[in-house]
């Protein structure tokens, strides 16, 4: 398991407008999460994130990129509650959130039609 990136998400990758899939798993990325990485992604379909040192709340502004199909955020320290918002990821077909730090309700928006596989496991 390579290490190598770490610091956060520059915001320079909001520059990345024509970006279907970003993976940045298993690197040493951490919070804060700099507001506006993903807002011009319009065509975002996968997001993961998973396996870095992110100790944060799930960021309000992933639920935002409508285009998303398949989002993982597991293995990091995210803690709180998983946002509404997410429900509002209508094109999702997976969300891994499994082995974080999440407390709270299971918000009943995130039982979405095209939802094929929900990990929260490990919180």
């Amino acid at each position: 398991m390579n290490k190598n990136l770490a610091s956060t998400i520059p915001l320079s990758f909001s520059k990345l407008t024509s970006l279907r899939r970003l993976r940045l798993f298993s690197n040493s990325l951490e919070g804060p999460w700099n507001k506006g990485i993903l807002q011009n992604m319009t065509d975002l379909m996968d997001l993961v994130l998973h396996g870095n040192n992110f100790n944060i709340t799930l960021p309000y502004e992933i639920g935002d990129v409508k285009s998303l199909r398949s989002l993982s955020l597991a293995g990091n320290k995210f803690h709180g509650d998983i946002p509404k918002v997410y429900g509002e990821l209508h094109r999702l077909e997976t969300l891994e959130l499994q082995n974080n730090e999440l407390t709270g309700e299971i918000p009943p928006e995130l039982f979405l039609p095209n939802l094929r596989v929900l990990s929260l496991e490990n919180n």
